[in-house]
């Protein structure tokens, strides 16, 4: 395997973001896999992950998002993903060891910025897999439909500078507990100015139009492997994403292949068998990177997936089930209220 610890890329407003370029050994052309982080590269389990990709024949490319890591600028979530994103591709397929396609993989905001470049339909992307991806951030995390998310602050708190932030110092809980919420920051010692904005613009204001994705989704023609976990705090985005684009809301003759899996996973623990004391069983244990593996082969190959397009996973049963949709067809909706 060969790195390249900090390769530069240039966006389009003359900044540099930087990656860690892993190439198998040989001269290629490769099939790049990407990964775009606002926890900082180092913060992953790096070695394993590109180990896992660059033996199964890829190029594994993990890059610091604008303002985070080893990458220029200022970050602010979500804003600059799309054009950053977009300008990464272009530098990828740029490359001598590229063959010109690219596959993304990563969960949480990881996700997020694979689905604001799934309606560009980049000629170099064959397939996306985003994992625990909230919807419009307006509408579940960091915002949701007008109350702001307390975690979310403490969450851009840890992203306050170039390196992740630790609170343990900090008194969270008495942070929250004073009034008004959009002072948090100043208790913690910080400004955090998207926290501001979110509390001080409105629902449906152009503020998080512009960085709404769902509804662009819709133009894409790329096939997405969605994964999430019943216990995902922001699993409406997954069910969402998959439901509009398997459902007639999606524009006529460009229905991509898609897949989705829900497991008994939290935000953080997709693929894992436990949540705290309790075992779901051998069976709740997933190797994601293989089951990714598996489906970005058979789109380079030009092929289907042969798996059912929705696998849920059964608890109390404690066993998966395969279907054809969501939501079921057999689904018996009772009104509550």
């Amino acid at each position: 395997m060969q790195i390249d610890y900090n390769a530069r890329v240039r966006m389009r407003d003359g900044l540099h973001l930087s990656a860690i370029v892993c190439r198998p050994d040989g001269d290629g052309p490769f099939t790049g896999v990407l990964t775009r982080s606002c926890y900082t590269k180092w913060a992953a389990p790096f070695s394993e992950r590109s180990l896992f990709w660059t033996s199964a024949g890829y190029v594994f490319i993990f890059q610091d998002v604008r303002g985070r890591g080893d990458s220029d600028g200022v970050f602010y979530p979500l804003i600059n993903e799309r054009a950053d994103g977009i300008d990464t591709l272009d530098w990828i397929a740029a490359q001598p060891w590229s063959n010109g396609r690219v596959v993304m993989i990563g969960g949480s905001y990881s996700g997020w910025t694979q689905l604001y470049l799934a309606s560009t339909n980049h000629p170099t992307l064959v397939a996306l897999s985003p994992v625990a991806t909230p919807p419009d951030p307006d509408r579940s995390f960091p915002v949701q439909h007008g109350i702001p998310v307390p975690s979310a602050a403490a969450w851009l708190a840890t992203l306050d500078g170039r390196t992740n932030q630790d609170l343990g110092s900090c008194d969270v809980p008495g942070a929250f507990a004073r009034l008004p919420i959009i002072d948090f920051d100043r208790h913690l010692g910080r400004h955090l100015k998207a926290w501001r904005d979110w509390i001080e613009n409105a629902p449906g204001s152009p503020y998080w139009l512009q960085q709404r994705y769902q509804q662009d989704l819709l133009k894409s023609c790329i096939p997405l492997l969605h994964i999430s976990g019943w216990y995902d705090d922001c699993l409406i985005g997954t069910l969402e994403n998959f439901s509009a684009l398997t459902d007639g809301a999606h524009e006529p003759g460009a229905r991509p292949a898609q897949r989705m899996v829900i497991g008994p996973w939290t935000h953080g623990g997709t693929g894992q068998r436990r949540i705290g004391d309790f075992d779901f069983g051998a069976e709740a244990e997933v190797n994601i990177g293989e089951m990714q593996r598996r489906w970005f082969d058979a789109h380079l190959r030009g092929e289907q997936d042969p798996s059912s397009p929705v696998r849920l996973f059964v608890m109390g049963r404690n066993t998966w089930l395969a279907e054809n949709e969501w939501p079921l067809a057999r689904t018996s909706y009772v009104p509550y209220y």
